[in-house]
């Protein structure tokens, strides 16, 4: 049946697992029982995936906010700013790297995979990673030329830093391909372990051995190349990983390549991506230019914590992708609202209850990092109402994304990254952190406003949780 592709090979689930999917879905809004089993199919990846998904990225997201805790503590605030505003800076850099190819694998791959075309997924696979290590070599001759050139104009500990970052920026982008490669063939729950369950786990392992048995303190130049080394185990897993995600088909196929279609599609892929990550480390990084790196460590401590209000989004985001792709392929416009339905009311219950734990314990919760920290509270509140609004609307990014009208979506996401821009550098010098609070939070809801409204235009269907 055309709708079983959607459902793993698992061993049969127990009665009482069955029950509990069944009373979810119920719970939710959802009949499994009236729905045809393509429906009903879906709908259970759904629960029972992101059951897993939630599971692991709620243990992974802890874990996050756990090593920012620890370098806090180990840098101290003045070294922990460097060392953030810093990893911002990669997080936005590494994405041109991949120039969009992860991202398009997520909707190349199930959709080859529907249509039996493995050749087409070993081509796209092959091409993915020249084009990858190609850009990493170009990357590192233009980074080192200018560290080299413009280091002498900051201080001793951020040249050293810039350096560290020059080595960790291939590696996250090779990472990042293979994470999303293992989430087109919906292994995603074996992706979310091994990027944010074991290699934080590894980065604090080894933050801790250099602290405490070593009896070494860290810097913000050591806590960046342990990260990069850290990174390397975590590629070398993931490439192992992906050698057995492969179904047998792909591995024994001659390569098809379409490059020119690939990129066709994953430059607009890019640029949303690129934009989204503008929209969301523009604020540290400016912030980090014009108030200084301890008031932005402070601001991104806050920032971290608060992300706790969307990652329930994030969760669904990692299970609903490939079945956006491969609902809209089929033409299933009906089982994609159910979806869609599902998932917002789940996601939208999540985020209220994180949302009043801020509201009542912030302040508890950024004392953890240490007593300097407890000044970004407002951060905290006004970021977590704006991550409540996104997670209100739902998977509008990926539902443009999947479904080919990655172009629009472009449009939207580049031009409130640009508002985010603006607004921060005019709110920044005036009202410090709390203005990259508001100018962040001004911009993604607007950002979300729009894809909502684009996503009814054009698809027909609804992410608010009460459509």
């Amino acid at each position: 049946m055309p709708g079983n592709r959607l459902l793993p090979e698992s061993p049969r689930m127990s009665a009482f697992g069955n029950k509990i999917t069944a009373t979810t879905l119920r719970w939710l809004g959802a009949a499994p029982q009236q729905s045809s089993d393509s429906e009903s199919g879906a709908l259970e990846l759904l629960v029972r995936g992101a059951g897993g998904s939630f599971a692991v990225n709620a243990a992974g997201r802890l874990i996050a906010v756990g090593i920012q805790i620890l370098l806090a503590r180990y840098l101290g605030v003045d070294g922990y700013g460097i060392y953030v505003t810093v990893i911002a800076g990669v997080n936005v850099l590494y994405v041109a790297l991949n120039l969009g190819l992860d991202a398009a694998a997520v909707k190349f791959i199930p959709r080859y995979e529907a249509l039996g075309q493995h050749g087409r997924i070993r081509g796209f696979i092959g091409y993915s990673f020249r084009m990858v290590c190609l850009q990493s070599a170009v990357a590192a001759v233009l980074a080192a030329g200018i560290i080299f050139v413009s280091g002498h104009r900051v201080n001793h500990e951020l040249f050293l830093s810039l350096w560290a970052a020059l080595a960790l920026l291939p590696v996250k982008a090779l990472l990042q391909l293979v994470t999303s490669l293992l989430r087109a063939f919906k292994r995603v729950v074996r992706s979310l372990v091994l990027s944010t369950v074991l290699q934080p786990l590894a980065l604090a392992g080894a933050l801790v051995l250099m602290v405490h048995v070593f009896g070494k303190t860290v810097s913000a130049p050591a806590a960046l190349l342990l990260n990069g080394a850290v990174s390397a185990l975590a590629l070398a897993a993931g490439l192992l990983l992906l050698a057995g995600a492969r179904p047998a088909g792909v591995r024994t196929a001659a390569p098809e390549r379409s490059g020119r279609e690939w990129l066709a599609v994953s430059l607009p892929m890019f640029l949303i991506t690129a934009f989204q990550l503008i929209l969301s480390n523009t604020d540290v990084l400016m912030l980090g230019a014009l108030a200084g790196t301890t008031e932005s460590g402070i601001y991104r401590a806050a920032s971290q914590v608060g992300l706790m209000v969307s990652f329930g989004l994030n969760c669904a985001n990692m299970i609903l992708a490939p079945l956006i792709s491969d609902l809209h392929t089929r033409g299933e416009n009906g089982q994609l609202q159910r979806l869609l339905k599902v998932s917002s009311r789940a996601i939208l219950a999540y985020s209220l209850s994180v949302m009043l734990i801020f509201i009542l314990l912030g302040k508890w919760l950024l004392s953890l990092f240490s007593p300097e920290f407890v000044g970004g509270y407002p951060v905290l509140i006004v970021l977590s109402a704006a991550y409540l609004v996104i997670s209100s609307s739902g998977p509008v990014g990926f539902l443009m994304t999947m479904t080919g009208n990655h172009r629009e979506a472009a449009w939207i996401i580049g031009g409130t990254a640009l508002l985010n821009v603006v607004l921060n550098a005019v709110l920044i010098t005036g009202y410090g952190s709390i203005g990259a609070a508001v100018a962040t939070a001004v911009a993604i809801t607007l950002r979300s406003i729009a894809l909502s409204i684009l996503v009814k235009r054009r698809l027909g269907v609804s992410a608010h949780p009460f459509a």
